[in-house]
């Protein structure tokens, strides 16, 4: 990455410490306050907008995996600096937002799993494919906030003899938008009986 190029890039953590938005009015944050999350807390690299956006739809959609020697070092430092300051407990295992397997034999790799991978080893964590996506959801960009939602109910579940593990997971995957494929994710997390979940995501 030159240097002109990442100065184009905002990188600049979302102020909610459990949605990451970057809401600048004061009080309680305007996307998360008046709906149920089932994740703790949540990092962000930046705002889902110009450059970055621009970024990881090369990450994504052109198959650029050497852009995750990138981002995974940027969301480590984030991570680690919420663990130390006291925001996060430790976090047992790393999981990886899944595709459904035809789509990722389209795509031809899972962008979320490539960066948990980097995280897990640099942290010295487990890598935790506690989830299957059981259900090939039509694409989140198309469509509406309430559309977006409905698509994913009952695309995911555990993978059975998994659950055993769950105590503090950090789920990972490259954007949160509307929030719909990672609460529909924690919220499985959560039956299987996790107490603690965090999420890392490059975009917000």
């Amino acid at each position: 990455m030159c240097v002109s190029c990442l100065e184009s890039i905002s990188l600049k953590p979302g102020i909610c410490p459990y949605c990451a938005y970057f809401y600048e009015s004061e009080g309680e944050c305007p996307e998360c306050s008046h709906r149920k999350l089932y994740i703790d807390g949540m990092y962000a690299l930046g705002p889902y907008l110009g450059n970055l956006k621009r970024l990881i739809q090369v990450f994504k959609y052109q198959e650029k995996k050497e852009l995750a020697e990138f981002f995974a070092p940027l969301l480590i430092q984030g991570i680690i600096s919420r663990v130390d300051s006291g925001q996060w407990r430790v976090p047992c295992g790393v999981v990886p937002i899944p595709l459904h397997i035809t789509r990722k034999e389209q795509r031809g790799f899972n962008q979320a799993e490539l960066l948990s991978e980097k995280i897990a080893s640099h942290l010295n964590l487990p890598l935790m494919k506690v989830l299957s996506r059981v259900k090939d959801t039509e694409s989140q960009a198309r469509l509406g906030r309430r559309e977006r939602i409905s698509n994913l109910q009952g695309a995911f579940c555990l993978v059975e003899g998994e659950a055993s593990q769950l105590k503090c997971l950090l789920v990972v995957d490259d954007i949160f938008t509307s929030g719909a494929t990672i609460n529909e994710a924690a919220g499985v997390l959560r039956q299987g009986g996790a107490k603690y979940l965090y999420a890392a995501v490059i975009g917000r």
